[in-house]
């Protein structure tokens, strides 16, 4: 109970900007396999979600955002009193201390 309680904590992670979903007007449900990661939830071998990891902590799979690589096009940039134009592009994501890695 206490491993599925921090599994799901992580995973509201998702409902923030990595997942773009608010912010794209693709409404993008991506997310990218440095914050992936973070979950317990990735195989870091195939980097994908990983069923029986899922099925562990009683995750559905459906549930989880599609797993991008830390450099693409996720969506264009598009949300309700933005003054931004709509053409400008979310092309990348890392996660916080392996960020730090990238120079």
């Amino acid at each position: 109970k206490n491993i599925q309680k921090t599994v799901l904590l992580i995973l509201t992670d998702f409902n923030n900007c990595n997942n773009f979903r608010n912010l794209s007007k693709e409404k993008a449900f991506v997310t990218d396999v440095t914050n992936a990661s973070r979950t317990m939830l990735m195989n870091i071998k195939t980097l994908k979600w990983d069923p029986k990891l899922c099925d562990f902590f009683g995750v559905a799979e459906e549930c989880l955002p599609n797993i991008k690589s830390s450099a693409e096009m996720y969506g264009h940039i598009s949300y309700e009193n933005c003054p931004l134009p709509n053409t400008i592009p979310i092309a990348g994501c890392l996660g916080d201390q392996q960020a730090a890695l990238v120079q």
